[in-house]
Parts: structure tokens; sequence; C-alpha cells
């Protein structure tokens, strides 16, 4: 529902995150405000509003796809293979 542009709610981005990255439940740091400014930071929000109570978003993925490649591990070649 991302590509779609969708609102997506944050709480579930957080609950979503700690899963993919083995976080536990019980780690208090990775809370809504702190995953929300990260998101802002990375200018990853295109939009911001509620669904009901929640805090909700709706995420650039292009752009995330783009930061993603960021953190790929590059070998020794392929940086040769792109000077030459």
């Amino acid at each position: 529902n991302w590509e779609n542009k969708e609102l997506v709610k944050v709480k579930e981005l957080v609950k979503k995150f700690k899963e993919d990255f083995d976080f536990d439940e019980n780690d208090s740091w990775i809370n809504l405000s702190f995953f929300g400014r990260g998101l802002r930071r990375l200018n990853l929000v295109l939009k911001e509003g509620r669904i009901g109570n929640s805090r909700a978003v709706v995420l650039n993925v292009e752009k995330a796809k783009e930061k993603i490649l960021m953190f790929k591990e590059i070998s020794f070649e392929d940086v040769l293979q792109e000077k030459l």
C-alpha cells in the first residue's frame, strides 16, 4: 500500500521495523517520536496526517529506494568498474 501513496500509521512502521531488524518490543529508544524524526530527517515523508488518534504518513518510496543504496555493500571490483 506504500506504492499507492496511502497514509500508513507510524506505529505500524515502527512495529514492522522492530520485527524486521530483530529488536525486542522492550527497546524503548525506538519509539514513535524517534522513528518519525528519522523519516523526516531522511526526507521520506511526502504528507503527514492522522488515522483516528494515530499519526500517519505518506512515504516517498522512490527516495527510500535511493537511500537504501547508500547502505549497499560495494566490493572493490565494483568501485574499479565504475572508475573505468
